[in-house]
């Protein structure tokens, strides 16, 4: 068997899914991950059993989390191939892999997280074009520290032909239209690495206001005209309250078996509202027969997304 890191290919053609849809392969962005943290990191010759990698970088923001597990886990089936035997597709990992792949180095994860990355970690992600697919956010994990490749494989191959680009980087997804004009978006690098404070004792930055010059300062004046102003626009107001709520009463005496105003009409919904509207947490595969598009989000990064039948929970580790 040839040795591979898998950084520019795989052993065979097992993830050429992956490979084709994010144009490179699982070592690579598993690489790409890395060095956002730590440029000086490659992709090692992983061993079997897994975890064949481990976080051990002296920043670990960037593999101390499931994702950068899940992604490591494929990069380790990407060297060693699917296997001959065709009852065995892919790596999988025991129970206790993952905090394994935590510990193992001397980096030591004080703190990780699940189904995300820290803030400025994914900023760098986003930045830098790294395609992770949206179920690594809200599927891909197994409590146990278990991983399984055949399960992920299948279930990630399936929402890219459900919906191409759509099945990943919602994370990245800009803002609702509502809130684009109070958004700055930064151009995308390739070279953007992540700035952390290694030490307790470095201490934000600060801004101070200065104070307006003598010569800025209103006149009592007009001051005083802005306040007498805004008392009349008060007025006006309050008057306007007062007959709209007049108006709507007699609106709802006279209106005899109509519909008064202030009931919905039948059957009708919030816009993107559904009362059965599955959590963020529901599964979900492509069917030909059973479609229900699901719009919700947990911190607004794939609202966007929709999902498609229903399919069991990830399997435990058959010991």
């Amino acid at each position: 068997m040839a040795n591979t890191t898998g950084v520019d290919a795989c052993l065979d053609g097992g993830l050429d899914w992956y490979s084709t849809a994010l144009e490179e392969t699982p070592c690579r962005t598993y690489e790409r991950l890395r060095r956002i943290c730590n440029p000086n990191y490659n992709v090692p010759f992983m061993t079997i059993p897994a975890p064949g990698d481990s976080c051990d970088d002296d920043l670990g923001d960037c593999c101390c989390n499931s994702i950068s597990f899940s992604l490591s886990m494929l990069c380790l089936t990407c060297q060693k191939g699917l296997g001959t035997n065709q009852n065995i597709k892919g790596i999988n990992a025991f129970p206790g892999s993952y905090a394994k792949y935590l510990t193992h180095g001397p980096g030591l994860c004080g703190t990780q997280v699940n189904k995300t990355l820290p803030d400025v970690v994914q900023t760098a992600v986003c930045r830098q074009g790294i395609k992770l697919y949206d179920a690594f956010y809200n599927r891909v994990f197994w409590d146990d520290g278990s991983w399984f490749f055949e399960w992920t494989s299948n279930f990630l191959s399936q929402q890219q032909s459900a919906f191409g680009e759509q099945a990943y980087d919602a994370a990245c997804s800009p803002p609702s239209s509502a809130s684009l004009s109070a958004s700055v978006f930064s151009v995308p690098s390739s070279t953007d690495t992540v700035s952390i404070p290694l030490s307790a004792s470095t201490e934000p930055q600060t801004t101070s206001i200065v104070g307006q010059s003598d010569g800025s300062r209103l006149s009592v004046g007009a001051i005083a005209g802005i306040a007498v102003g805004a008392g009349i626009v008060g007025i006006v107001a309050a008057g306007a309250v007062f007959f709209l709520a007049c108006r709507n009463r007699r609106f709802k005496r006279h209106s005899g078996s109509r519909w008064q105003m202030s009931q919905p009409l039948p059957g009708a919904t919030l816009l993107g509202a559904s009362p059965t509207s599955q959590p963020r947490d529901s599964i979900a595969v492509p069917s030909s027969s059973d479609a229900a598009t699901v719009n919700s989000s947990d911190g607004g990064s794939d609202s966007r997304l929709q999902r498609y039948g229903t399919i069991s929970m990830p399997p435990a580790y058959d010991r």
